[in-house]
């Protein structure tokens, strides 16, 4: 049975993994089987007018990619904006789509997804390498067991930021989809 991925009931009801889990399978059943073209035109026949499912669509299938592909490239997603004459958000959202289920699949390469998908900004592990830095160059720890103190230390603190963003996100995800419910249920009392 399809995923009906309209179906706000859905999203308040399913764990954020299972939602993950859920909308892979029903892009998989859907269009898994379509060459790049006809995939990109499916997934916009599918959301048509609706931007932000799409955007939603994307977050999740990134989570999914990140959860069960141990070589993911770190980094964050792109943020889309629409320019003149070139593709609109949503093209831009249903490529980066078919990208991360290729990806998953084993189709697309780690380069091609960090190259195209993900941000351009500086990776993780060079702006860890240049925090480590500054921090020895800056004081006064030579012995090789301060600096390797140090190093932690940064990791830890460069870990507890990245869940917190990845918590936040997650929060705000879940807040959406209980006001979505809210409104489902408001309108079913005022019948």
């Amino acid at each position: 049975m399809a995923v009906d991925i309209d179906n706000d009931l859905y999203y308040n009801t399913q764990s954020v993994s299972g939602i993950d889990e859920d909308l892979y399978g029903m892009l998989k059943e859907k269009l898994g089987a379509k060459d790049r073209l006809s995939f990109i035109s499916g997934l916009l026949n599918i959301y048509q007018i609706n931007e932000l499912e799409l955007k939603h669509v994307r977050e999740s299938l990134y989570d999914y990619a990140r959860h069960y592909c141990p070589n993911m490239p770190d980094g964050s997603l792109s943020t889309r904006v629409q320019r003149s004459n070139g593709k609109t958000v949503m093209e831009k959202y249903a490529i980066d789509i078919y990208l991360l289920f290729n990806y998953v699949e084993g189709s697309v390469s780690s380069q091609v997804i960090e190259r195209d998908v993900l941000s351009a900004h500086k990776k993780k592990q060079d702006r860890l390498n240049e925090t480590i830095n500054e921090t020895c160059i800056d004081s006064s720890f030579n012995t090789e067991s301060e600096r390797d103190m140090i190093k932690s230390i940064v990791e830890i603190k460069q870990l507890i930021q990245n869940n917190s963003t990845y918590m936040k996100e997650q929060f705000e995800r879940l807040e959406k989809r209980h006001e979505s419910e809210m409104k489902c249920l408001k309108a079913e009392l005022s019948l």
